[in-house]
């Protein structure tokens, strides 16, 4: 019987290493796959910013000039001297304490707008 014992014993052991070996095949094989996804995915990432960058430069003033231009060569930037600048008129805002100031009647809009409008005092606790 000890004999039978020893075999049973044995060949549990060896089941159990197998079992231990397959788990650690497993978690390699695992950790490798990560590993090919996360470089699969810095290269999308990076593919990304490239396509990125490109379309920048595709939006930009200059690429969309130049390309025009290369498309239709009559045509032409402004002169500096067919640029025309316009002063823009000033206009006077009034606050609101001169709005509620020049009222005789205070509503209550403008009673929430001026308290709205009101810088906080901060005051030190002691």
């Amino acid at each position: 019987m000890t004999f039978g014992r020893t075999i049973k014993s044995i060949g549990f052991m060896t089941l159990m290493a197998l079992i231990y070996i397959s788990m650690q095949m497993q978690i390699v094989s695992l950790a490798y796959q990560g590993k090919s996804q996360e470089k699969h995915i810095q290269q999308l990432i990076e593919d990304n910013n490239n396509v990125t960058y490109d379309i920048m430069v595709m939006k930009s003033a200059n690429h969309i000039g130049s390309h025009l231009l290369a498309a239709d060569p009559s045509l032409d930037f402004a002169s500096e001297a067919a640029v025309i600048e316009i002063a823009a008129p000033v206009v006077e805002v009034q606050s609101i304490e001169e709005m509620s100031s020049s009222s005789k009647k205070a509503t209550f809009f403008s009673r929430l707008i001026a308290l709205a409008s009101s810088e906080a005092e901060a005051r030190m606790l002691r």
